[in-house]
């Protein structure tokens, strides 16, 4: 995935990320 995408997303986005 895009890492520079998931540092601009917000703290919710990035938790999403996590989990997926």
């Amino acid at each position: 995935m895009q890492h520079d995408a998931i540092q601009r997303r917000s703290l919710p986005e990035r938790i999403f990320h996590a989990v997926c």
